[in-house]
């Protein structure tokens, strides 16, 4: 059977890691590959897998749903994000 894989999870899972404060040196523990390997899935060289996903959900102590969820184009801007500061608004 083939493995399944979830393109383009990479910058999501960074963005998670980021604010989780994990490593990739942690990642690369967790699913026992190498921090090179991890690397080249977080810049999307490689697919994670779905169970690949699924462990580092567990790491970042969240959900496949919540790595993959993305905000929808007509969403508020997050704070300091989209808008202009310090300046004339013409």
């Amino acid at each position: 059977m083939a493995t399944q894989t979830l393109p383009t999870t990479g910058p999501a899972v960074r963005a998670a890691m980021s604010l989780k404060r994990v490593s990739q040196r942690s990642v690369a523990e967790k699913l026992n590959l190498s921090q090179a390997a991890v690397f080249r899935r977080l810049t999307g060289l490689v697919d994670f897998s779905v169970s690949e996903l699924t462990a580092v959900a567990e790491l970042l102590e969240t959900t496949i749903t919540d790595l993959l969820s993305t905000p929808s184009s007509d969403a508020p801007p997050a704070p300091g994000e989209g808008a202009f500061f310090g300046g004339d608004a013409a």
